[in-house]
């Protein structure tokens, strides 16, 4: 598995946060630095605002 393929998500650099486009979709996910491992954080629709979305679930 390569954990740091997708892309840095830009409107939330700080977080370190990456994510993966498919068809209409951000696959949006964190490493977890230990082991590798990745935790899916979101799946968006990729006409959605991002930080919207991350700020009403997450209060960021």
């Amino acid at each position: 598995m390569m954990p740091r393929c997708g892309r840095i998500v830009p409107e939330l650099e700080s977080y370190k946060f990456r994510e993966v486009i498919y068809q209409n979709y951000r696959i949006v996910y964190g490493i977890i630095e230990d082991t590798e491992d990745i935790e899916i954080l979101a799946v968006l629709h990729g006409a959605r605002k991002i930080k919207t979305a991350f700020r009403q679930e997450w209060e960021l």
